[in-house]
């Protein structure tokens, strides 16, 4: 998730009451930990440099151990065929652990990473209920998944 919508996410939560977030990313952790209406937990695992995401068996334990309701998934790509794709192998299995358990599932992208693909496979495109990208996404990209019924919010 890149710098600028990072810094966005305090603003969305204000206007939630009261939420509890399983955090997979340091960096995420980091933005929410002084939100009062936040209960942040952490899902343990080896944080990766640079990225400083969470990734390993504890990592993958605690997300198959809880049920979401809502699951916000970054991506490194969102292609049509090969789905929502990982540059990060042991970043993917987290991220298919937290999936499986969630009841709603949304990814998140820049415009840059629609129509991409990275090296590991999360999931089916048609395995989300919403894409949210920006409006540096290509335009028949983003028909092409609305088009096979897949909401997809530009912002």
């Amino acid at each position: 998730m890149r710098a600028r919508q990072r810094s966005r996410l305090p603003e969305f939560y204000r206007a939630i009451m009261s939420l509890r977030v399983l955090a997979m990313s340091l960096h995420i952790a980091n933005l929410l930990i002084d939100q009062p209406q936040i209960t942040l937990m952490m899902c343990g695992g080896v944080a990766r440099p640079g990225e400083l995401s969470m990734t390993g068996a504890l990592a993958e334990r605690a997300f198959l151990d809880f049920s979401f309701d809502t699951y916000f998934l970054s991506a490194g790509g969102i292609d049509f065929d090969m789905g929502v794709t990982e540059y990060n192998p042991e970043d993917a299995a987290v991220k298919r652990a937290a999936f499986a358990n969630a009841r709603r599932r949304i990814a998140v992208a820049d415009g840059s990473k629609i129509g991409t693909t990275a090296f590991a496979r999360v999931c089916a495109v048609d395995s989300l209920d919403m894409i949210i990208t920006d409006n540096s996404a290509a335009e028949g990209k983003v028909q092409e998944f609305r088009e096979a019924g897949i909401e997809v919010v530009v912002t």
